[in-house]
């Protein structure tokens, strides 16, 4: 019995996390078209990094939106507060998401473009960021797990 009701909570746990990926996966498809939006207008890379709190913000409100219907169950704290602690772990996440995001532009030696089977293109920014995104997922899904919604 103990077995079964171990591998029920696994399964859960996966299934969640899955969920969050996925929700994850379309905040970070939101985010690098807006880099690649800023791209075309024209701007250097340098501003990107600049402008990138404002892309993650953008990114943050698509996340609490779709995490609150698709992958926690909300309830722990009145609507209100939930989106102030998710605002909280975000804010944290983007103090890691921009630092990783300057430290690997600037320092990982990455080349100035990549391309996987010469159907999709990274720009060296874009990498940066994607770098940045793989550093800040587990802590943003602990954080909302365990101190944001009920689980």
């Amino acid at each position: 019995m103990f077995i079964q009701f171990w591998n029920y909570l696994e399964r859960k746990g996966l299934i969640q996390f899955s969920k969050f990926a996925l929700v994850g996966v379309i905040g970070v498809i939101f985010d690098l078209s807006c880099i690649r939006l800023l791209q075309y207008f024209g701007y250097d890379d340098e501003t990107i990094i600049r402008l990138n709190p404002f892309t993650f913000i953008l990114s943050l409100i698509l996340n609490y939106i779709l995490s609150r219907i698709f992958v926690f169950t909300p309830g722990r704290y009145s609507p209100k507060k939930e989106f102030l602690l998710f605002c909280v772990i975000g804010t944290i996440a983007l103090f890691i998401n921009q630092g990783i995001m300057k430290v690997a532009f600037d320092y990982f030696g990455l080349p100035q473009k990549v391309s996987i089977l010469n159907i999709i293109y990274f720009s060296k920014l874009e990498l940066s960021k994607l770098i940045a995104i793989v550093f800040t997922v587990l802590w943003t899904f602990v954080a909302k797990k365990f101190f944001v919604f009920k689980g």
